[in-house]
């Protein structure tokens, strides 16, 4: 059996693509893995420490654990990178660091999207169109959230899943 391609080998092209660039890639040892949200906040605790010219370069499968919905018609669209992105916007809110998480299959759970930008004026936009973060994470439909902001990344589908990588610039990286 050969392998053509990987999480790992799809991690490493892109740090390859850093170095090419003069940045200074930081593969995050652990596996994105565990309930999304949460892990967005600890990647964006990472990115928020990168040094100048750092950029963070993870992947894996984080899990999002749905909860009942109220009413009816209800619908929720959304995904693990999309709540792994708006749990990153939480940590990075103000901060000059920036963050895409991205399922490699083209396609975010629910979602028509692969993932989302989000950066440290997220939060602040998002403000100003009356969408809470909050609201949007306990209800598990984090695209209209994104959507509304421009935020989404939208591929169609790429016709391989090796799970979902992030990447992510910190606050002292300009590019």
């Amino acid at each position: 059996m050969r392998v053509v391609g990987s999480n790992r080998m799809g991690l490493e092209a892109a740090r390859d693509f850093a170095r090419r660039r003069g940045l200074e890639p930081r593969m995050r040892a652990r596996r994105l893995a565990g309930e999304a949200a949460e892990e967005g906040r600890r990647v964006g605790r990472c990115a928020l420490n990168l040094p100048t010219g750092g950029v963070l370069i993870a992947g894996g499968e984080t899990t999002v654990r749905l909860t009942p919905l109220s009413g009816r018609g209800r619908s929720r669209r959304g995904g693990r990178t999309l709540e792994l992105g708006l749990g990153a916007a939480e940590v990075l809110d103000g901060s000059r660091a920036a963050l895409l998480a991205a399922g490699s299959d083209g396609r975010d759970g629910s979602s028509r999207a692969a993932g989302a930008f989000t950066d440290g004026s997220t939060l602040e936009r998002a403000s100003r169109l009356g969408l809470s973060a909050e609201r949007s994470l306990a209800r598990h439909d984090t695209e209209p959230f994104f959507d509304a902001l421009g935020d989404l990344l939208v591929t169609g589908p790429t016709g391989t899943n090796v799970c979902d990588w992030v990447f992510a610039i910190g606050p002292k990286t300009l590019i």
